[in-house]
């Protein structure tokens, strides 16, 4: 069975039976790797990576994390066979094991679907446009000495005007996202639309990926009036964590849906994060990831949002994986929430080990749940009080469950990390800046601030290419045709329509076209296509457009040459002369 997993093999107990859970977590260990590389590789990213070059990082990433996944998938199936064929079955857990397969298969049917949307951007970036220049080009060859009349209108000039309007294509692209997934008016659309400009010139963060988010928020409901403040905070979260920040988005819009959190209340929620994630030994993403798990029950015995992530942090600082210790902890709570309910013998163990009597206990737990919570973990230490250990009280309690027992055992032994993590997210709540400063000091950086100034060079570059874009539009549709056309003539054909200048006509409404531009326009243009040189190709893919456009340009070249004479000649008006063909050749 271990040579049919690709990535993992099977980790066996010493009696040679399957061990399912290390093998998950070894699946898990090497999920986690393979992200953390990816991470890592984006970091080292800078404004002269091309953006292929990104396409395939993410490519290489997706696939090793398909090939990952589809482990976990196998695993999971023949634990489930497993259960399954068990002689005593246990219905709850086929039940949960077939929802974890579910979800599992899920994933790896997602991570499928962004890799073929890579292969795709991959494919088919600039391809039509560059197969027609190359044609173009090559008839081009024929009439190399035609067309002085374009001079006037420099390759660099139309380089220049092709980045602008690819900048001003890019963002009408990525806000189309938006105005898929945002229920708005034509009016609240414009105004998010100009927002998005406006946060670009603030942080470094695209346009591109600030549309992205804004997607991804209405997506996951958030209101159309809360969509530019929680995309602020996702941003923030993205360029001053591990998280990402449609990471962050889709985590938190989910914990917020649970607990019932206010939607202006997502700046605080990012300030507990980061302080935690500051002053404690875990990450922001495991103690998201943490509280996600923990945000249901957590809502149910009235823990607040801070208190959540407090004991999601304690929880994940002391080793406490997401997955075991969300389920545990939240058995640990209803447990807790019954006894204190039904008032069972159990309330008085539990009231016992805290060190106080059950009715005060109970009255502890419905007042502040972490505080009776955490003076239980407490108390489990208190060997002197209690005269028996902690694992021999559990076992009194028949708290026997080993995820279980394990997770309150950890917790009792760092009992202070869990009372200072709830101090710090209750203070970071409550100040409500953490987030911000963090977030500042990583905007203070050079980078950062070169990349605020290039997103304001860009939106001007947006503002140009929105005016240029209905006529780049009419030319390209002009394009389409002549590829049309040229696709449907032989060899022969193409030689005749060469000779006797009928191109000259095909293209004549491009040349009056760009003949037109102001002055004014070609000055803009030509001094922000040299100052985007200078920085470094500043807005991707403009390279793969100019370069098919320049192969067009090279034919429109010179078109007004030898030909324009032959056709105009007294002799040669006539275009079926064939001695008038013989002497234009």
């Amino acid at each position: 069975m271990a040579d049919g997993l690709k990535r993992v093999g099977l980790v066996f107990k010493s009696e040679g039976e399957v061990d399912f859970k290390k093998t998950l977590q070894e699946i898990n260990v090497e999920m986690n790797k393979n992200y953390n590389q990816f991470k890592l590789t984006q970091a080292q990213w800078d404004n002269s990576t091309k953006s292929t070059e990104k396409l395939r990082t993410e490519q290489e990433y997706l696939k090793n994390a398909y090939e990952i996944q589809a482990d976990k998938v196998s695993t999971l199936k023949m634990q489930l066979s497993d259960l399954e064929n068990a002689e005593n079955k246990n219905t709850t857990a086929i039940k949960k094991k077939r929802n974890e397969l579910t979800s599992a298969e899920i994933k790896l049917e997602t991570y499928n679907k962004k890799i073929k949307e890579i292969e795709n951007q991959l494919h088919n970036t600039g391809k039509k446009i560059e197969e027609f220049g190359k044609k173009i080009e090559n008839a081009g060859g024929k009439i190399e000495r035609a067309g002085k009349k374009t001079s006037a209108f420099s390759i660099a000039t139309l380089t220049a005007l092709t980045a602008s309007a690819k900048g001003a294509i890019d963002f009408e692209d990525a806000f189309a996202g938006v105005e898929k997934t945002v229920d708005a008016t034509d009016e609240e659309l414009k105004e998010l639309k100009q927002e998005i400009r406006d946060m670009a010139k603030e942080i470094p963060s695209t346009t591109t990926e600030i549309s992205a988010v804004a997607e991804a928020a209405g997506q996951l409901g958030i209101k159309t009036e809360d969509i530019m403040s929680f995309t602020r905070v996702m941003i923030d979260l993205g360029n001053s964590t591990n998280l990402s920040a449609e990471e962050a988005a889709s985590a938190l819009a989910k914990f917020a849906n649970i607990t019932k959190m206010n939607a202006k209340d997502y700046s605080k929620l990012g300030s507990v994060i980061v302080d935690l994630g500051n002053n404690f030994a875990t990450t922001e993403a495991d103690i998201v990831s943490m509280s996600t798990r923990l945000a249901a029950t957590g809502e149910l015995t009235g823990l607040t949002e801070a208190q959540i992530m407090a004991l999601a942090t304690a929880m994940s600082s002391v080793g406490i994986e997401a997955e075991a210790g969300g389920s545990a902890m939240s058995k640990l709570l209803k447990k807790i929430q019954v006894a204190c309910e039904t008032g069972s013998s159990d309330l008085s163990d539990f009231a016992s080990v805290a060190g106080m009597t059950a009715s005060d206990f109970k009255k502890a737990f419905e007042k502040d749940a972490v505080k009776a919570l955490s003076a239980f973990i407490a108390g489990l230490n208190d060997t002197k009080r209690n005269g028996k250990s902690a694992i021999s009280i559990l076992d009194d309690m028949d708290i026997k469950e080993i995820r279980l027992s394990n997770t309150i055992l950890s917790l009792a032994n760092a009992s202070e990390v869990m009372n200072n993590a709830v101090d710090t997210a209750n203070k970071a709540w409550e100040d409500n800046t953490a987030l911000t400063n963090e977030a500042n000091k990583r905007y203070e950086t050079l980078k950062s601030k070169l990349t605020v100034a290039l997103n304001k060079i860009q939106d001007i570059g947006i503002t140009l290419g929105n005016k240029l874009m209905p006529s780049i539009e009419k030319v390209l549709d002009k394009v389409g045709q002549w590829a049309d056309k040229f696709d449907k003539l032989n060899e022969e054909q193409i030689d005749m329509i060469v000779n006797i200048g009928l191109v000259i006509a095909a293209v004549a409404p491009l040349l009056s076209t760009l003949g037109k531009m102001t002055t004014g326009i070609g000055q803009v243009v030509s001094m922000y296509g040299k100052f985007q040189q200078g920085l470094g190709n500043l807005i991707e893919k403009a390279n793969a457009s100019g370069s098919a456009m320049t192969g067009l340009l090279k034919t429109i070249q010179g078109m007004t040459g030898p030909v324009r004479t032959c056709l105009f000649s007294n002799r040669c008006r006539d275009n079926s002369n064939s001695s008038c063909i013989k002497q234009c050749k």
